[in-house]
């Protein structure tokens, strides 16, 4: 059986902004690959791992 925990974190205002930087860092990086990966689909083409 599986169960979940949640745990509250509390940063110091400096580590929370620091948190807030790294989330919008990969939010700005899944943003563009996401992107990539639609336009390359608009083309008609396919995207794997082999190439």
């Amino acid at each position: 059986m599986l169960s979940g925990r949640r745990y509250l974190l509390d940063l110091s205002p400096e580590q929370e902004g620091m948190c807030e930087e790294f989330g919008d860092i990969c939010r700005s990086v899944w943003n563009t690959a996401l992107e990539q990966r639609r336009e390359y689909r608009r083309r008609g083409a396919w995207m794997n791992y082999v190439p």
